[in-house]
């Protein structure tokens, strides 16, 4: 697969729209393994508020979600993906903010045609790279997500301001009514 450099492009979406396509995603997953009972087949309301609250988090409520990448996961040369470039991207380096601008790799990032497309892939990514934090989001944990994400370096930032901030925006989505209208407007699970 040949990886392109595409144009970064605002992708914005409802919380009924992220929930929809995050049910969607999920239950093509479970039934791709083969684990198709109700249990594992729909995720939980904590499950999808704690996916959406990582992604209100990485793109400040997806006012910086960019080309659907809901996660603000990096490419890497070889990773199979298409990419854009974003500037004034940042990381903690040795304790010291460290801003990175293009052409440089630190502000390449995954790009994805669809958020469909972008929440597959981001699902996948966390359960086959990161499988102790998606153990976690399959729980609704988003204490222990949070933790889990930290000890494999997923971010660079400090664990306790992440934590406070995925937990308040998981009970932000809980009271959202998103889940239950996404779960009307789907098909039943098969």
């Amino acid at each position: 697969m040949t990886e392109q450099l595409v144009p970064t492009v605002r992708t914005t979406f409802s919380t009924e729209d992220f929930a929809r396509a995050l049910i969607a995603a999920w239950r093509a997953i479970y039934v791709m393994l083969e684990q198709a009972d109700d249990a594992c087949v729909t995720p939980s309301k904590a499950s999808c508020g704690v996916v959406w609250a990582q992604y209100a988090l990485e793109t400040g409520r997806g006012k910086s979600c960019w080309c659907n990448n809901i996660g603000n996961v990096k490419h890497v040369a070889g990773d199979g993906h298409d990419y854009c470039m974003l500037t004034g991207v940042w990381e903690i380096i040795g304790g010291k903010k460290v801003v990175f601008n293009p052409p440089d790799p630190q502000t390449w990032f995954r790009a994805y045609p669809s958020l469909a497309d972008g929440m597959r892939e981001h699902l996948e990514f966390l359960r086959k790279r990161y499988a102790a934090a998606w153990a976690e989001v399959e729980r609704g944990d988003a204490r222990a997500f949070v933790h889990a994400l930290k000890t494999r370096g997923y971010f660079t930032g400090d664990e306790g301001v992440y934590t406070k901030n995925v937990v308040s925006l998981q009970a932000e989505f809980g009271r959202s009514g998103a889940y239950e209208a996404a779960i009307e407007a789907l098909p039943a699970a098969s």
